[in-house]
Order: structure tokens, then sequence, then C-alpha cells
């Protein structure tokens, strides 16, 4: 229901650029050349749950939880992985087939199977708007109060309990510098913003090398983690950039499945095979900054 309102809200509001979208209009641009310009959507900044509701999918319990492709959910660890793309006319189709079962047991069925709700998308009436993909990666939400704080955070500490105050005193020996949060019991820290827990990260690692074993899969899992966050945080970015990103990306998929092994860490979640979507979307779109909230 809840999403049912959200698409028709959304139909009323959208409606001055429906027809637009398909034939254009006239628009004096600031050149002072009138141009036929054709309104539409290239980036959707939301976070996961509204992510769902603006593509109509299902969410993280679903067989395919993903908003922009088809990746079963027991599929979420694999990060070297390419998976088939959710298209507009497909999902299109099977809402049009749903329409048409009278059961409702079948038509839950029937969506359940691709991880949809049984949603008219008010995107799809809008022309180069194919809400999954324009869905776009949220670094703040998805990365650093997702990835790294709600999942990697939360374990190392849970790892290094008895030796908390060390990561903490090691964290104040951090020399400061210009823009770094400096924290004085950052392993006391379980709820803070994003910029907070991107400083942790930025800083955590030769202040926890020490209190674990030599060629500790978490340390690895930590140190690639923040590789990652920071080739996706470059406001100028180029494909060797990307093709570093995707070398370790692989790289960050066998320490994922190392940690798994070692301290029972489960990876299958959306946010964590997001990372996945991360280099198209920035091939598409630009640098992340364009569509982070």
């Amino acid at each position: 229901f809840k999403r049912e309102v959200y698409h028709k809200v959304l139909h009323v509001i959208l409606k001055s650029i429906r027809k637009r979208s398909h034939h254009g209009d006239t628009l004096e641009c600031g050149d002072r050349i009138r141009r036929v310009l054709y309104p539409g959507f290239l980036i959707h900044s939301v976070d996961g749950e509204e992510g769902c509701s603006t593509c109509g999918t299902r969410g993280a319990n679903a067989n395919h939880p993903c908003p922009k492709c088809l990746a079963a959910k027991e599929e979420l660890t694999q990060l070297s992985k390419d998976f088939a793309p959710r298209l507009q006319l497909e999902v299109r189709v099977i809402f049009e087939k749903a329409k048409k079962i009278i059961s409702s047991t079948a038509r839950m069925s029937l969506l359940r199977g691709f991880g949809l709700h049984f949603v008219k998308n008010t995107f799809w009436k809008i022309n180069n708007s194919s809400p999954y993909e324009v869905y776009s990666y949220d670094i703040p939400h998805s990365f650093d109060i997702g990835e790294w704080s709600k999942h990697l955070w939360p374990l190392l500490l849970e790892v290094l309990k008895p030796l908390k105050n060390k990561i903490s005193r090691s964290m104040r020996k951090i020399p400061r510098w210009r823009g770094l949060k400096h924290f004085s019991a950052a392993a006391e820290i379980d709820f803070a913003d994003d910029n907070s827990f991107r400083d942790i990260l930025k800083c955590i690692v030769p202040c926890i090398v020490q209190l674990l074993p030599s060629n500790s899969s978490l340390v690895q899992c930590i140190r690639i983690c923040d590789i990652l966050r920071s080739l996706a945080g470059f406001r100028v970015i180029s494909e060797k950039h990307m093709d570093i990103y995707r070398t370790f990306l692989v790289k960050y998929e066998k320490c994922c499945k190392k940690v798994t092994q070692d301290h029972g860490k489960k990876f299958q979640y959306p946010k964590h095979h997001n990372l996945v979507h991360l280099p198209d979307d920035i091939e598409n779109k630009g640098c992340t900054e364009n569509y982070s909230t």
C-alpha cells in the first residue's frame, strides 16, 4: 500500500514532464539558443529502502533483492560476477502478466520470483528514466554507515573486545590533520554520522595491525575496504582507477570469504552486493559526489 501511494503521488508531481519526455519541449538555453529538450531522470539518489520503493522491488529479504539487477539472494557475496540487469521492458511484461492472473496467491508467486511488488511504477511513463538504471550508489548510506559501520566495524570491535582500550589509545595518537576528526575514544563509538565513520576507516589499519595475528584476514579485509572507499570517493576518476577498483573488488570478495571462515561473518546483504554496480554508476553518471545524499 505504501508503495502504491508513493508512486501515485509521484504520478501527480511528475505529470508536467511526462509528455515532454517523449515529444520534447522548446526552451531557451543559457547561450540564448532555443533547443528542443527531452526531460528525464538520469540519477535517483536514495537510500536502499527508498530505492526499493522507487523501483518497486521487494527489498533485502527477496529472492532477488537488488533494484538494479537479478542477482539471487545467495549470490550477493559474489563481487566478481556479472549479473543480468533489470530491464524496464521486461519488468513491465512481468507486471502485465501479473495483472491478468486472478488468483492473488499465484500473482504474488510470479512477482516474488523476480523480487517485485505489484506496483505500477510511475517512471515507466517517463522516457529515458528507467528506475533500475538511474538508481545510484549512495556512498554515505551504502558504504560509510553501511558496509563499514554496520558490518566490519562491529565485527572488529567484537574480535578485539578485550583490547578496545588499545584501539582508542592508538587512535588518539594519530597525528592531527586538517579535515580529519580526532577521536578520544574511537572504540566506544557505535553510532555516529557517515563522516565520523569515514575518518575512523582512514586511520584504523595502523591502529589494529599490531593487535591481530600476522596475515589476519580481518586486517586485509578492512585494508581493501579502505582502498575501495578511497577510489569510490575520487572527484576526478579515470578508467585506470576503475580497473584498479575492479581488481581490488575481486580481492575483497576473497578476503570476505576468509573472514567468513575465520569469524563467521556473513556478507550476504544488498549493500555489500551494491559494490558491484559502483563502477557502472561512475562511468555513466560521473563521480559519486554527483549522487551521494
